[in-house]
């Protein structure tokens, strides 16, 4: 049988090359899905049916068609550069027993999850000393041990494997019985802990990530994973949820929610509650035996008594609750009664993301793992997410740009720092006063020890000669070289934002007055999203505007923009004002095969190099980055260059829609010092708590219809609105 050989490192590098239009993560993660692939093929072809459904989807090919087609050329290069390689596995030739054996003793068909292999090793024992009268010399019953070692050996790692493959079918992300583990008495009372010591993961081209790292969960603790941008927090999730990291315990359930649901014909509902399979599987049988009752001509008790313990089972696993459960999580998510009926496929990539959460919600997983849930959601969404992960008795890994909601939520930090995994209790704000205490210290220590090698090197050169001293010398050098040096604490570099001074100065430079808008004109009040906007605009106003998704936020700052006409009222603009405006979709429309310094040179025509290099390390792209392209950044970085092309004409005015989004925490604390720092003025529309609360002088909100100045505190409006509902 042939053995194969897949070497992960090369395989990044030939997607890197052959893929550069895709991001680097995408282009990691189909390293590892190749690397992991059980089955590539002597000629690739198991890689090619691997690959190609993802170039599809990713956007690499635009076809069906092109995608099978790259994807061959991709499998055969893998064939071709020896990344993958096959060894034909040597088969020795069996030696020949002086007597026969009967092999009848072993003869035993049952393999129910390895139930063979303890059969057939109880029956070996217990016959071997029968073999050994059959075994003519020493040398053979020697060889018939050995063999027979092996053969148990081959059988534990099938068995080994089979378990494997049956606990990754019951842990599956989604669509798989996660609920028959919690059948298995066993598999119920072994840990829940996480103990994963030397991880070691490294992306295309070999640059390593994490080397030697510990992975440590405690059940039921709630961990915030931090780090600067691209240190690999995402690609540390992707590895778990894969089931990547060694000696990851394989009875535990995880989901990582990281993808929105497939748009299909199937209801909001309907999909959450399929994620109960146990439920889903008890339901069918109903169905199935209340067929048989109603087709059948003599009643059988058999089937009576199959229907009765398949109720028993309903009962026991609430299933009458489910669908009130259910329901219960996708309000709190914002979806109304009407949506939660609707079908996947009419819903947007950002209500089918917040479907995926649901779903991993009311899965209950042993391990949840999220990735920056709440830049789908609303305010209000996100403080029923708070509540809800507060409750839960299971473990949390979390990735968040929103302090307040961190802080609202984990019990630890895991801070992502120098390739390793530290670990601290508490929530942000104490992890950056331990921090900062540790490194204190550490400062003191380094001092302390540079203070008192200096004074024994100084012994030493001034004694070393003298004949009387030369002995206490000799024992300070040898004290010199046996000193464990404590490290310098080199502070970090400070991330920061500089939004430039407006290139004039103006005074008001937006009137709002008795604006409504609709997208059915004045004509249809029913679609009116708001009426009665009624404020000003100069350039020291700092405005978020709050309000639930689907209330007019965003459509409030087109008009401002004068993206949009209202149907009523006015927008008055001072004729010399310029705008910046940051959304999404900018950071999608950057040109991902140039690097920042060419992309600017070819928008922004007449620009000076120098110039632009400038512009761009006051956003955080050094001279090295801002000549890489933009396409194998990370999603923080690409974020920076937005800001810096939104900003290079000076406006007087930025209007952001969750411009925190993309950034990690430090970049959000240097975001936060811009805004206040700029001499414009700033519309806001975020849910980023933290940001508000720093950065806002007015909360304008729209509800029912109407935009208000809310003249309260944040929290005094998510009590208000929390005791509306």
């Amino acid at each position: 049988m042939a053995s194969f050989t897949i070497d992960e490192a090369k395989v990044g590098e030939l997607f890197a090359k052959h893929l550069g239009d895709l991001d680097e993560e995408i282009v990691e993660y189909l390293s590892g899905m190749v690397a992991g692939c059980d089955e590539p093929g002597e000629d690739g072809s198991g890689v090619k049916e691997l690959v190609a459904p993802f170039l599809e989807s990713y956007g690499a090919a635009d076809s069906e068609e092109e995608a099978e087609e790259l994807a061959g050329k991709l499998s055969k290069m893998l064939v071709d550069e020896n990344i993958l390689v096959f060894q034909e596995k040597k088969v020795k030739k069996k030696s020949k027993l002086r007597r026969p054996i009967q092999a009848a003793a072993f003869d035993d068909d049952d393999d129910t999850w390895g139930l063979k292999t303890v059969k057939n090793q109880n029956k070996a024992n217990s016959t071997v000393e029968s073999i050994s009268d059959a075994i003519g010399d020493k040398k053979s019953l020697q060889k018939f041990h050995k063999k027979l070692e092996k053969e148990k050996q081959k059988e534990d790692a099938k068995y080994a494997r089979e378990e494997e493959e049956r606990a990754r079918m019951m842990n599956s992300e989604f669509d798989t019985p996660v609920q028959e583990a919690n059948k298995n008495k066993n598999i119920r009372n072994m840990s829940k802990d996480v103990i994963c010591p030397n991880i070691n993961i490294s992306v295309g081209g070999g640059k390593a990530l994490f080397e030697d790292a510990e992975l440590k969960i405690v059940y039921g603790r709630r961990y915030g994973l931090i780090g600067k941008n691209g240190v690999g927090k995402t690609t540390l999730l992707k590895h778990i949820s894969h089931r990547q990291i060694e000696g990851f315990p394989s009875h535990l359930s995880v989901v990582h929610v990281e993808q929105e649901v497939v748009a299909d014909e199937m209801t909001v509902l309907e999909c959450v509650l399929k994620m109960d399979v146990e439920r889903e599987t008890l339901l069918a049988k109903e169905k199935e035996l209340m067929d048989k009752i109603e087709n059948a001509t003599n009643a059988d008790s058999s089937v009576s008594q199959e229907l009765q313990a398949v109720y028993d089972q309903l009962i026991a696993i609430g299933s009458d609750s489910a669908e009130a459960r259910a329901r219960g999580i996708l309000t709190g998510l914002g979806f109304s009664p009407e949506y939660q009926m609707a079908t996947t496929r009419s819903l947007s990539g950002g209500w089918r993301m917040r479907v995926s959460l649901a779903k991993a919600l009311f899965l209950a997983p042993d391990v949840l793992m999220l990735d920056e849930p709440t830049n789908h959601l609303d305010l209000e969404g996100i403080v029923f997410l708070e509540r809800f992960l507060q409750k839960s008795s299971h473990s949390l890994l979390l990735v968040t740009h929103d302090r307040t909601f961190a802080n609202n939520v984990i019990t630890d930090v895991i801070h992502a720092e120098n390739q390793k995994l530290v670990y601290y209790k508490g929530d942000i704000d104490i992890f950056e006063q331990t921090r900062a205490n540790q490194r204190l210290q550490q400062k003191r220590e380094f001092d302390s020890q540079q203070a008192k090698r200096a004074h024994m090197q100084k012994f030493v050169d001034k004694f070393r000669f003298n004949a009387k001293r030369a002995s206490m010398a000799q024992s300070r050098i040898k004290a010199l070289n046996k000193m464990v040096l404590v490290d310098d604490c080199i502070d970090d570099p400070l991330f920061t934002l500089q939004f430039p001074t407006p290139i004039s100065e103006l005074n008001k430079v937006i009137e709002i007055q008795e604006v409504a808008f609709g997208y059915g004109g004045d004509k249809d009040p029913s679609k009116i999203l708001f009426e009665g906007a009624d404020f000003s605009i100069d350039t020291s106003s700092r405005i978020v505007i709050l309000g639930p998704n689907g209330c007019g936020k965003s459509t409030l700052l087109n008009l401002i923009l004068d993206k949009m006409q209202p149907v009523k009222g006015y927008v008055q603009r001072d004729p010399k004002l310029r705008m910046a405006h940051f959304a999404q979709h900018q950071i999608e429309e950057l040109d991902l095969r140039q690097c920042p310094l060419e992309y600017f040179l070819s928008i922004f025509e007449g620009s000076k190099p120098d110039k632009v290099r400038s512009h761009l390390s006051n956003y955080g792209i050094p001279a090295d980055l801002a000549e890489q392209k933009i396409g194998s950044m990370s999603g923080g970085q690409k974020a920076r260059v937005a800001f810096a092309k939104l900003t290079w004409s000076q406006p007087h005015l930025l209007i952001m829609d969750e411009p925190s989004n993309h950034l990690d925490l430090e970049s959000c604390a240097a975001l936060m010092m811009a805004i206040n720092n700029f001499e414009g003025g700033v519309v806001l529309v975020s849910h980023d708590q933290h940001l508000i609360e720093m950065c806002a002088d007015e909360l304008w909100v729209i509800k029912d219809r109407k935009l208000i100045n809310y003249q309260g505190t944040l929290k005094e409006y998510i009590k208000w609105t929390i005791a509306e509902e």
